[in-house]
């Protein structure tokens, strides 16, 4: 499911993700990488407020992953919340730079 789910949103077929990653996250609910596709699929098809909280659990599950607190940051901004955007996307470039001294 999230093979094929993360194979179509990255062929720009969204909504079409969308239903497989919602089952992907409902058989493996400690998978951030699900939550984060999912968060992001349903940001992409104009259901904001849902990816923000799919996104929400990827960084709680993997809260070291930069690229997660980026994405959530650039939800948080389209949806119009600035200072959360500001705060998630300073930890994920604070990550980056943490990962790229290893």
């Amino acid at each position: 499911m999230l093979n094929l789910g993360t194979f179509l949103f990255e062929h720009a077929r969204a909504g079409e993700a969308v239903p497989l990653l919602t089952k992907a996250v409902a058989i493996a609910t400690g998978n951030a990488v699900g939550h984060e596709k999912l968060g992001r699929a349903l940001v992409q098809t104009g259901q904001g407020q849902a990816g923000i909280s799919e996104l929400e659990r990827a960084a709680q599950l993997d809260s070291g992953n930069p690229r997660i607190h980026f994405e959530l940051g650039r939800a948080y901004r389209d949806a119009g919340q600035g200072d959360k955007a500001a705060a998630e996307l300073a930890l994920s470039k604070s990550l980056y730079a943490t990962h790229s001294e290893e």
